[in-house]
């Protein structure tokens, strides 16, 4: 009899209850993901030799009570929707750029970058080859965003992936992804020149600083196009011969008419547009 009372006693002391089971779920979806907790906790389960009643867990109301856990630590209550949807768009988009945990090794966390540069290179449509790669700058736990510099055998593929960069232009994961050509300082401020140049020129086309005048030139049918700035030295002076319109030359030219005097022979020149006669 004393001898029974002691393994019921053993028994009732290894019994896995509901609140146990919670807790023990909950530490450890703390510091391990989905599958690990599942495995380990089934590893638990089968280390259990005492028979479970029906007053205790079984094995499908553990699997429930850690599908429960695991999405009550996955959904929040107290987050609104709009949260939500903006911290997917930011994890998928900062993924691409963030290092792994620093308490990896340099190894996984080279390793992880380049199996995102093969995605982003899928993404584009290309199967590129790299010869090497690298973060740029010291690693720093707290400042995970070091950019990426990649070496391509040759100036080929890179213009193939600048080619193809649109395909990931409107994709939300790479929203706060950067592919630039490295260039040193010298050609950075060359780069930097010419496109404040082309975005001078674009602006000036479209507030129509530049336009077409039509002018004709002295005696001369033919109308002339010229593309000139309105901002014109000689405007001023030309002002009432700049005319989209026709342009008359009855400020330049006499109306000549012929009169008889009282020698026949002798024909006499009558300038009626008020210049004295020569």
């Amino acid at each position: 009899m004393r001898k029974e009372l002691h393994h019921l006693k053993k028994t009732v002391e290894n019994k896995c209850d509901e609140d146990k089971v919670k807790k023990i779920v909950s530490e450890e979806i703390k510091n391990c993901n989905e599958d690990m907790v599942k495995k380990m906790v089934k590893e638990e389960v089968g280390k259990i030799e005492t028979p479970i009643t029906e007053e205790g867990c079984n094995e499908e109301k553990v699997k429930a009570i850690i599908t429960e856990e695991i999405s009550k630590i996955q959904k929040p209550e107290n987050k609104r929707d709009s949260d939500s949807t903006n911290n997917e768009v930011d994890k998928a988009a900062n993924q691409y750029n963030k290092e792994g945990d620093y308490e990896e090794s340099k190894e996984v966390r080279e390793n992880a970058d380049k199996e995102r540069l093969n995605e982003l290179f899928k993404d584009c449509k290309i199967q590129l080859d790299k010869e090497n790669l690298k973060r740029l700058g010291k690693f720093n736990k707290e400042k995970l965003n070091r950019p990426i510099l990649v070496k391509l055998p040759s100036a080929e593929p890179k213009i193939t992936l600048f080619r193809n960069i649109h395909y990931i232009k409107t994709n939300p994961k790479y929203e706060k992804v950067g592919v630039s050509n490295d260039l040193t300082q010298a050609e950075r401020e060359q780069e930097k020149r010419l496109w404040d140049q082309a975005r001078r020129q674009t602006e000036e086309e479209v507030s129509g600083d530049y336009h077409f005048r039509n002018y004709k030139t002295w005696n001369k049918l033919p109308d002339k196009i010229t593309k000139s700035p309105s901002i014109n030295s000689f405007k001023n002076r030309l002002d009432k011969y700049w005319s989209d319109e026709e342009i008359y030359y009855n400020d330049y030219r006499a109306e000549i008419s012929v009169s008889h005097g009282q020698n026949s022979n002798r024909k006499t020149l009558n300038y009626e547009s008020g210049e004295e006669e020569p």
